[in-house]
């Protein structure tokens, strides 16, 4: 009875019941499996797991609590047990559908691609049907590429099977919970995404009708004239310790209160000193369910927003869908993912005039703003004192340091190249690089390195994964830091730009490949903007052989980094065009 009611949405019926079979048979698995499963719906990983446990230490051989257990130890990012339980499950049975799919969610974040495909493959084929699988295995994506061909393959099939899936209008009830991710590496690969993400807004469409919701409060038109203070809301589940929440941290102070009712919304989970003073900043701050989107939907149509911004839409799933619906008269997206949304309901793209392309309305689905400069309120990194050596961060004392401290999903393989003609000019040199955030991102990216540049990859350093205030000091101890090309630094530019170091940057066609070139206008400085491949290893040999130049370019940019720091002038023009956009949305 309680898989009943879990199965038609009533999850507090079933959590009674549930407990109510394991106080009368304790000893019995499948009530614990059972229960773990609510709990993981609920957000409750820590309860779903003791839960998990308690069933696999009644019986050993159960292959749903093997898989169960190794699916929250997945999200828990305790991915070498959940590799263990889950092909101990398949082992088993060859025949857990669930455990191959779960398997291939950890090779797919371990940027096994080959084998999450094998292990997706062989799921469908024990559930042929399955919708599910069938959309996991067109959008799976390469994290660290082997090559440009590789990603031209990937990209290809993703097309073509999503073609095919609008077609078959399969259905899928929850995709917050059983899709679990977006189409975040598409936007590494540099290239067009706009017609692939409006492809999957429009067979998500299709496949879940539900996500079309419409407040009650836009089911009718908007005043043309409000008296009232704007209701204005924000949301993101990365306001809190990260890039985004550093970004937008700060700016909800600057609004004037006669004029917006600002409203802040994030997700459950690790909720940090940064959320807690956004949400002193904000009239009102709600914590919505992961995953629940009917629960979300409803605790923000409950506001009656005229406007929302979602600040990094194609992060995580619960945000992405949520932009589905019309929860607000006028819906933005802000560009903490700086690549187009393809959601129809999202109104305008907040993007600047010092960084966009011309013409670069073309790679949007939502309309282009240009607003006026630099549009964060982005407070200056400091050093924590006493500043560490190079030494001490197991960095050469005496060799010049090229760094390119981001995320390695960011290194397109175009990027081998500049790295290696760097090194090829500059033979005392190093390029000093972050290990990735699992160890396989590492050994793939090095691999690339010795196939495709063997002589320079000897010159190549990977550092351990630092705290955030030795993450600063290995910046501050650079020569030179370069910039990734297609997708290029953004917080990492304001932090080299706060010590005067330059940033070696190569701004191509699309705006997340121009974030650096933005703060570089804004400051009046355009001597570490390249034009091409050559002309970025020229710079770069330039600052890192020359120390006059280098330093000259250094103090130039400490005295003109007060420009792009704590710039509420952003605000002042966030303000202007709210106040337009709520005007058009009147008439």
């Amino acid at each position: 009875l309680g898989i009943l009611l879990k199965d038609r949405g009533e999850l507090k019926q079933a959590e009674g019941l549930f407990l109510k079979a394991i106080e009368l048979a304790p000893e019995h698995a499948d009530g614990h499996t059972s229960l773990g499963g609510l709990y993981a719906r609920y957000g409750k990983k820590n309860e779903a797991i003791a839960c998990y446990r308690a069933a696999l230490d009644l019986d050993p051989s159960s292959t749903d609590a093997l898989t169960n257990l190794g699916t929250a130890l997945r999200f828990i990012g305790q991915y070498v047990e959940a590799y263990e339980l889950l092909t101990h499950a398949i082992e088993i049975d060859p025949n857990q559908a669930k455990a191959h799919e779960e398997l291939a969610a950890v090779f797919r974040e371990w940027g096994a691609v080959g084998k999450a495909r094998a292990h997706l493959q062989r799921a469908l084929e024990i559930e042929p049907e399955n919708a599910v699988l069938r959309l996991k295995l067109a959008t799976l994506l390469p994290i660290i590429a082997e090559s440009k061909q590789q990603i031209l393959e990937y990209r290809e099939r993703f097309g073509e099977k999503i073609s095919t899936l609008t077609r078959d209008n399969i259905s899928i009830e929850n995709p917050a919970w059983d899709i679990e991710r977006t189409n975040f590496y598409l936007a590494y690969h540099g290239m067009d995404d706009k017609p692939m993400q409006e492809a999957v807004a429009r067979f998500y469409q299709g496949a879940c009708p539900s996500l079309s919701f419409v407040a009650p409060h836009c089911r009718t038109a908007m005043p043309v004239n409000i008296e009232r203070p704007i209701r204005l809301g924000f949301i993101s589940r990365y306001f809190r310790d990260h890039a985004i929440g550093w970004t937008f941290g700060r700016a909800l102070a600057a609004y004037p209160k006669d004029r917006f009712r600002t409203f802040l919304y994030t997700f459950e989970g690790d909720l940090d000193n940064v959320w807690q003073e956004m949400s002193k900043q904000a009239d009102n701050a709600v914590i919505l369910p992961e995953h629940n989107l009917a629960a979300c939907r409803k605790a923000i149509a409950a506001d009656k927003l005229d406007i929302l911004v979602y600040s990094d839409i194609g992060m995580e799933p619960t945000s992405y869908f949520l932009a589905f619906s019309r929860l607000a008269h006028v819906q933005c997206v802000a560009g903490g993912h700086p690549v187009t949304s393809g959601v129809p309901t999202l109104d305008y793209w907040l993007g600047n005039d010092l960084g966009e392309a011309d013409g670069a309305e073309a790679h949007y689905s939502e309309k282009l703003v240009r607003l006026k400069g630099i549009s964060n309120n982005y407070q200056r990194a400091r050093l924590q004192q006493p500043a560490k050596t190079r030494a001490e961060l197991g960095l050469p004392e005496a060799a010049l340091l090229y760094t390119c401290p981001q995320s390695l999903f960011k290194f397109h393989p175009d990027f081998d190249d500049l790295l290696a003609g760097i090194l090829s000019r500059d033979s005392a040199a190093e390029i000093i690089l972050i290990e990735g955030q699992h160890p396989h991102w590492t050994d793939l990216l090095r691999a690339r390195f010795n196939q495709n540049i063997a002589d320079a990859s000897k010159q190549i350093k990977f550092i351990p994964r630092q705290s955030g205030a030795d993450y600063l000091q290995l910046i501050a101890l650079a020569d030179v830091v370069l910039d990734t090309p297609h997708f290029c630094g953004g917080n990492t530019s304001y932090e080299a730009f706060a010590f005067g170091k330059p940033v070696v940057t190569l701004p191509g066609e699309f705006m997340r490949s121009r974030l650096t070139l933005g703060l570089y206008r804004q400051m009046g400085i355009e001597d570490a903007i390249a034009a091409t491949s050559g002309d970025y290893i020229n710079i770069a040999v330039k600052l890192g052989t020359d120390k006059n130049a280098r330093a000259a370019l250094g103090e130039r940019i400490a005295k003109a980094h007060g420009l792009i720091f704590n710039a509420n002038s952003a605000i002042r023009d966030h303000e202007r065009f709210f106040l337009e956009a709520m005007a058009l949305a009147g008439h």
